[in-house]
């Protein structure tokens, strides 16, 4: 007896209420002016139309009053591949690690690639260090 009475009350539950909205279609944006472009924020989801230029410039003064970032003028990775190369071993001929810790922590060239950000710091914060 209880499965036909939630069979009917399922039923008249479905009927009554209105069929759901579909969902939301894709924003498709043919740029006539290309200079426009949209942001998506990831956390609230708002979405910003704006002008390259104008988002340029607010990084640029973004960083100026920070001084949070700093754009690295050459790779690096070269230069930290040879030192941990050289650290690993120079660990090795003095005998604290062995040959096979070596072998494991070597970093593979081909593999290995320089993050893209080392770290951001969250300026909004009072505490955060800059």
């Amino acid at each position: 007896m209880f499965r036909s009475e939630a069979a009917a009350v399922t039923t008249v539950i479905i009927s009554h209420h209105e069929p759901s909205l579909p969902p939301p279609q894709p924003i498709e944006f043919k740029a006539d002016r290309p200079f426009l472009f949209f942001i998506r924020e990831n956390k609230s989801g708002v979405l910003h139309i704006g002008r390259a230029i104008d988002y340029e410039r607010k990084a640029v003064e973004y960083r100026q009053i920070t001084g949070a970032y700093e754009q690295l003028t050459a790779k690096p990775f070269n230069d930290i591949i040879c030192a941990a190369t050289r650290l690993l071993n120079e660990l090795k001929s003095l005998h604290r690690i062995r040959e096979w810790q070596r072998l494991k922590m070597m970093p593979n060239r081909e593999k290995t690639e320089l993050a893209y950000m080392y770290f951001i710091p969250k300026s909004h914060k009072k505490a955060t260090p800059l």
